[in-house]
Order: structure tokens, then sequence, then C-alpha cells
């Protein structure tokens, strides 16, 4: 026998005798099981395909070191030995000795595959944190879509395009900006280029449509969308669809398709089967589906909402099982009892069954979760279970800019500030000009006392929207906490008067209950208050009278004090609500009951309404009620107690300040108490 082949028999001799064999085989076995794992979890997770490859690299790099580990080193009975530290008769007698009791030859490939595993769990976990909002996203607008047919078709062409949208939104790999933004671009005289640079998008989708209504034949539809790169105004993609009516959502499906792949985006198997989806069969209830998402968007108006409800309705009466059409419907109930242009369950019954119903029909659509979150946020206060629906809807629809503001909005009222500011990021970066989400950021900001970054946000809804109230009025609060002096919230007021309706102003100040200073503070909003009347849209009867008090810093007879406060108190007890949402009423009674001399009563509702919505429970409303006690103890002459309430609110996140106490002549009670003066000086 040559030396070379004696050389090979003892080399295989030493990795049969090393286990080199086994492990091989064990390590086989454990990387093929991640493997397989990963399969099913990447898109599980709704990871990007990356993720698989990067472990499947990990099985092939680690897979030396296990075959190295192997050969250094023999597991035995007395432990782990180095091959070297002993001869082979040495470790063959000690192998020997416990036949009965040998090691597995898998335990070798624990430390090899330990680098696989821990590899794998490495990258999954990196690619699930990243999903809420991963680097690097292709961001992508769809402009509405130009109608070519009678003006009174222009309903059914922004509605198509909200529908490619919807369908482009389930796409993690995407960043798809919401309708209240693309909507802006309606008609707009800006380039693409302008319009990209607005919404910092990479690329633009804009096309037309034509319906053509055939009294004789089938309705026919011609589409043609293109896609372009914004950066260098390259048509990346165009087609031409011109299909029968009833092959629209093939026509929505194809278009989301072709988008996906022209961008290179990877299109895992359940997203591939949400672009196919076909809601209803039923067409007229599709037209009315897309006129109810047409006046669902317009506004919150109660006139809006109701023509809202009353076209998802006959969408659903003429199909049934239409769950988008159901979901459509219990969002607008929830809205109308939500901005309180309904009593008690009027609207919240139907809007439950309507949700139910939706997920009973269709257990993966976002719209039927985000539904029922809602209904656990606007009907019941109970923000977990809205979490919960609101959770299930993101892994299906990462791009839905409603879904992160409502994520964003019991996060804040949980206390969970800096999530809050998250998500509420998120949504601005899915809807950069919407209003509302821009305003509500800086009311986060504002609460939190961060006062520079909540003014300009305040300034920049104010440039969406500068015929809008409601960033006027967060400045006003902003500016009686930050400033605690008059000059700017008289400028505001010229502001308002200028460009806005002054009386919209006043009722939406003059609902905020927890902000009298601002009256308070400043006579020129004194005067303004005085000139709204009892049937003033969108004001309570109990506001009204006890605008005319000296709660408000009016002045008045004392007779006339004592009957404004006694009519607050008809209003309030007639409609008292034993529920949380109905907390903040009570806690305005208890300043009626206060203003007519009832300290018993009126301390006791105050402190029944800070158990009934604490701020430990409700983080935004539950300062309003706190704050609420502090005034009927400094009205009830208890300046002590009122002393430990406001201390209580200057150490969370609320509007109060040091500087409104010092300028709100309410507290002028509580003036020359060291507990008080300690405040003052709090920031």
């Amino acid at each position: 026998m040559s030396m070379g082949s004696k050389r090979y028999q003892t080399f295989f001799a030493d990795l049969k005798r090393r286990q080199v064999f086994k492990v091989a085989a064990v390590y086989g076995a454990i990387a093929f099981a991640v493997m397989q794992a990963a399969d099913f979890l990447v898109p599980a997770l709704r990871l990007p395909d990356s993720v698989a490859t990067a472990i499947a690299l990990l099985a092939i790099i680690a897979f030396p070191f296990a075959m190295a580990l192997a050969w250094v080193f023999d597991l035995t009975p007395k432990g782990i030995v180095r091959t070297d530290a002993a001869d082979s008769g040495e470790l063959e007698a000690i192998v020997a000795q416990s036949a009965h009791r040998r090691w597995p030859a898998g335990l070798l490939a624990v430390a090899g595959t330990a680098l696989l595993v821990g590899g794998a769990w490495w990258v999954l976990g990196s690619g699930s944190s990243a999903g809420a909002d991963e680097p690097g996203r292709t961001k992508l607008v769809v402009l509405p879509f130009q109608n070519l047919g009678p003006s009174e078709h222009e309903y059914f062409a922004d509605g198509i395009a909200e529908e490619i949208t919807s369908r482009l939104a389930v796409i993690a790999g995407l960043g798809v900006i919401s309708r209240t933004s693309a909507i802006q671009y309606k008609g707009t005289d800006k380039t693409l280029q302008q319009i990209a640079q607005d919404l910092d998008v990479d690329y633009v989708l804009e096309g037309t449509i034509l319906w053509q209504e055939r009294p004789d034949a089938p309705s026919r539809v011609r589409v043609t969308p293109q896609l372009i790169r914004v950066s260098d105004d390259t048509h990346v993609w165009a087609e031409r669809y011109d299909a029968v009516l009833a092959d629209i959502f093939e026509v929505q499906s194809s278009i989301a398709r072709q988008v996906i792949e022209a961008l290179n985006v990877a299109l895992l198997e359940p997203d591939r089967e949400r672009l196919e989806t076909r809601p209803t069969d039923n067409l007229e209830a599709y037209d009315y589906y897309l006129r109810g998402n047409d006046y669902a968007v317009r506004s919150i108006s109660p006139r809006d909402l109701e023509a809202a409800i009353r076209l998802y309705g006959r969408a659903v009466e003429l199909d049934p099982r239409f769950a988008a059409a159901l979901a459509g419907l219990a969002k607008v109930h929830l809205q109308y009892h939500w901005f309180g242009y309904a009593k008690d369950e009027d609207h919240v019954t139907p809007a439950k069954a309507a949700a139910d119903r939706a997920i009973a029909l269709a257990p993966d659509l976002p719209d039927a979760h985000i539904a029922l979150g809602f209904y656990h946020y606007y009907a019941r206060q109970d923000f977990e279970g809205a979490l919960r629906e609101f959770d299930i809807a993101r892994q299906a629809r990462p791009n839905d800019s409603e879904l992160w503001s409502g994520i964003a909005y019991v996060n804040r009222r949980q206390a969970r500030w800096e999530e809050s500011l998250a998500a509420q990021a998120r949504a601005l970066e899915l809807d950069p000009r919407d209003y509302e989400l821009t305003w509500n950021q800086g009311l986060t900001y504002h609460l939190l006392r961060r006062y520079e970054e909540a003014d300009a946000l305040y300034d920049r809804a104010v440039s969406l929207a500068p015929d809008a109230t409601d960033a006027y009025v967060m400045k006003a609060v902003l500016y009686a906490g930050r400033n605690g002096g008059t000059e700017p919230l008289k400028d505001l007021l010229r502001t308002v008067t200028a460009v806005s309706d002054p009386a919209l102003f006043f009722t939406q100040l003059l609902t905020l209950t927890a902000e009298t200073a601002v009256f308070r503070i400043d006579v020129d909003y004194q005067a303004g208050l005085s000139q709204l009347t009892k049937d003033q849209p969108g004001l309570s009867a109990s506001s009204y009278f006890l605008s005319r008090t000296g709660y408000f810093g009016t002045e008045t007879t004392a007779e006339l004090e004592h009957a404004y406060y006694d009519s607050a108190r008809a209003a309030l007890e007639a409609g008292m609500d034993n529920s949380r949402a109905g907390a903040i009423a009570r806690a305005q009674l208890g300043i009626a009951y206060a203003g007519l001399g009832r300290d018993d009563d009126a301390i006791r509702i105050g402190r029944a309404a800070v158990e009934d919505l604490p701020v430990d429970y409700n983080a935004l409303e539950g300062t309003f009620m706190v704050r609420t006690l502090a005034e009927i103890y400094v009205m009830v002459g208890e300046p002590e107690l009122a002393i430990e309430q406001l201390e209580s609110l200057m150490s969370v996140p609320s509007f109060l300040s040091s500087e409104q106490l010092r300028a709100d002549p309410f507290w002028a009670p509580l003036r020359g108490n060291p507990q008080f003066e300690a405040l003052l000086t709090r920031r």
C-alpha cells in the first residue's frame, strides 16, 4: 500500500472517529428545518424576500464552522475534550468505557448551528421591527384620474383611482400616498416634479378614464394609466385598458400588479390574493359604494355623513354580502356619533352590526377591522380593543394613513407619547397634506409642552386650510399657555376674523371646556363670546349658558348669573349620561352646582368625573376632569385641594402651564399660597 493511500485511509478513519460525517448529517437536517421555517415565516410576517436569502447564505457560511468544531473537539461523558489534548487511544478508551452512555453525535452540531439559528433570529427580528417604516421604500402617489366623460362621472374617476391606491397600499415595500393628499392635485397646474417634491415621492401614477354608459349594451370603461419616474420624467410603464364595466375589478388588479412589477417590488402570496379581490358581483351596488366613498371623504359635516350613510346603505341593500360597503357604513355611523351629531346609541348600534357583519363575510378585510377598531375607540373607549383591531388591519394594509392616525390617537390617550408621535409621523408620511393629521400632531407636541414644535405644525395646518378653524383654536390655547399674554391672542383673532368664520372659531374654542382661560385672559375673546347665540350650530345649550357666567370671565348681575348657572344645570341633568364618554358633561355639571352654591354636590360630581375618566386611563380627556375639579375647589373655597389638583396636572402632559396660571384671573384666590407660587416657577 502506498504512503498516499495510507494517508487517505487514516484521514477518513479520523473523520469517522471524530463523527464529522454524523455532524454534517445533523447540521444539514437542522439547516433544512430552519430554512423551511423561514419559507413559512417570511411571507406570514410580511418580511422582504431578502430575509430568506440571508438565512440561506448564513447556512452556507456556518457549515465550515460546524465541520471545524467537529474535527477539533470530541464530546465524551466527561464533557467536551479537545482532540489534540489526548491521544486517540485514550479517547477511544473513554468512549468504550461508557458506550452505554454515548453522547449523540448531533450535539456536535449545536455550536456550528448556533451561528445559523442566531443569525436567522437576528435577521427575522430586524426585518419585523423595520416593517413599520422600512427605510428605502419606493414611494408612489396615484393622482386622481382625469375624467373624459360627463361631469357627473367625476366620482367614478376619483373612485377608481382610490381603489387602485387601496390595492397598492397592501404592499409593504411601497409607500403609497393617501387619497386625502392626492386629491388636492385634481386639476392642478403644478408639474409632476412639484407634486413629487410636495409629497416626497419617487413615482407618479396618473391616467384618464372614460365610462361609456350604453342603454342597449353593456357599459364600457377605458382606462389609460401611465407610471412616471419623477427624477428623469421617464414613462416606466403605460397601458390602455378597454373593457366592459363588469371587468373593472380585473382592470384595477392588473394596473396594480403591473405597477408593482415595473417597480420591482416583491409581491408575496397573501398580497397577490388581496390584489385579485372582487368586492361584489353587483355593479349597481358598487356604483353606490363609490358614491358613498365620495361623500365620506368630502367633510365631517352632518349633511355629507348622512349622504354617505344613505349611499352605503343602498349598496348593502343591493348586495347584503358586500363587506367593503358594510365597513364604510360602520365608519360613517361612528363618525356621526363621535362628532356629537346624535345621542346615545342611535348610530353606535348599526355601526357595530355593520362592522361585525363585514368581518363575518370577509375576515381578512382591513377596512372591516379598522371599522371595528374605531367602534372600540369612539363608542366604548376600549383602547386595547381598538389597538387589537388596528394591528390586524396593519398586517394586511401597512400603507393606510387612517389606520396609523387611529393608532396614534389611541396611543395618545394611553399616554404612550413616543409611540403616538411615531404613528402620527407615519400617517403624515402617507398623507402629508392632510390638515387634520397635521394639527393633531401639533396637539400632541402641545400637550407635551413642546410649544415651538406645536406652533410650527399649527402654522403648517393653517397653510393647508387657511379658512378652517381647528388650528386657529389650538393656536389660541397655545398662546394662552406659552405666552400668558394677550398680544399674540389679539393678533390671532384679527387673522381669524379676516380669513375664517369667527362664530365657528368661538364655538369650537368654547366647546373645548378646559380652555376657559383664553376667554378670561383677553377681553376681545370675551366680546366675541358674547356675540354667540343659543341657536349657534354646534353649540350645546349648557356651554352657551355657562359662557354667560363668571366662570368664563363674563361680567353680569348676580341674579342673571344664577339664572344662567341654573339653565346650564337643567340642560346637563336632562342629558345625563353615566358612561365614560359622558364624564366631561358631568364635570360641567359640577361647575354649574358650584355656581349655584351647591358645594357638596359640586365636589361629589367633580370627584366622580375624575374617577370615571382618570388620567391613567385617558391621558387626554382625563386632564380635563382634573382641571375642572381644581376649578370647582376654587369656586367652593377649597384652595389647598385645588392646588393639589393643579400640582398633579403640572406633573403630566396637559394644556396647563405656569404662564397660564399666572395670567388667568380665575386663580387669583390661590395667589400668595407658597405651594401655588411654586407652581408658577415650573416649566
